[in-house]
């Protein structure tokens, strides 16, 4: 009988997905080959903060700014940002200072928590891809996205927030991921005008998104008189004018879940 459970614990521990623990530190990954076939393999949070590290240094840009592109990640283990401070993969600093993710990530089915980011202009796991993809994979825990943007200019002051991605631009797809985090976008600019985009999934859209849901909560502001604030369960935005022109730039298959209160 002590064999029986014996052999029965470690069948249920055998069942029990493992959990990469992020220290705030970054490895690169050293399996797979970026390839369809054979793509880098994400196996600790370590890795993961390296694909911020490798994006938002430019490495192997190939175009306007876009990294990664025509290169495949695969997330192979439920990953806990411990609620450490995030930079998004793909980052806005200005016009000129931005490098946008342009690969392809497939989170495996795997759930990222308690992802914690703020003080950035496009924020979310990923803040801006341009022409790549995200999918398969579940934001949880208690993660807080907040972008934010104060400026005294008159250059407009626009900030972007999505439980996926910020910013997304060009054709790109987010496929089958959720979002259970709050995310919020504030912007002030006290000279001239200022926008904030806010969403579930995405904070600003021009790409494919589907089958995605969000639980979390929702918020955009902004000021002063001036200013424009638009917060949606999905997307905060999506082109208007491109999604009823051309089918394949839509939002489909999407749900909202508000929480009780």
């Amino acid at each position: 009988m002590f064999l029986f459970f014996v052999a029965m614990g470690m069948m249920l521990s055998a069942t029990v997905a493992q959990v990469s623990v992020w220290d705030g530190t970054h490895t690169a990954w050293t399996n797979g080959a970026g390839t369809q076939s054979n793509p880098y393999l994400i196996e600790t949070a370590q890795h993961l903060a390296y694909l911020a590290v490798y994006v938002n240094n430019g490495t192997e840009e190939v175009h306007f700014k876009i990294v990664g592109k025509d290169k495949y990640w695969k997330l192979t283990t439920d990953i806990d940002l411990n609620s450490m401070q995030w930079d998004p993969i793909g980052f806005y600093n200005g016009t000129f200072d931005q490098y946008f993710f342009g690969g392809h990530f497939d989170g495996g089915g795997h759930t990222i928590a308690n992802l914690v980011t703020s003080g950035k202009q496009r924020a979310g796991l990923f803040g801006q891809m341009d022409g790549g993809s995200v999918k398969n994979v579940g934001i949880i825990g208690n993660t807080s996205i907040s972008a934010e943007v104060e400026m005294n200019s008159y250059y407009d002051a626009v900030s972007y927030a999505g439980g996926i991605v910020g910013y997304v631009s060009g054709s790109s797809s987010i496929e089958n991921c959720n979002n259970t985090g709050n995310v919020s976008a504030v912007s002030s600019n006290s000279t001239y005008a200022s926008y904030s985009y806010s969403g579930g999934i995405v904070g600003y859209s021009n790409g494919n998104i589907e089958n995605c849901y969000n639980s979390g909560n929702i918020s955009a502001s902004s000021a002063p008189s001036v200013s424009y604030s638009c917060a949606g369960g999905i997307t905060g935005r999506s082109n208007g004018s491109i999604v009823r022109a051309n089918a394949s730039k839509k939002v489909s298959l999407c749900k909202i879940f508000r929480r009780r209160r």
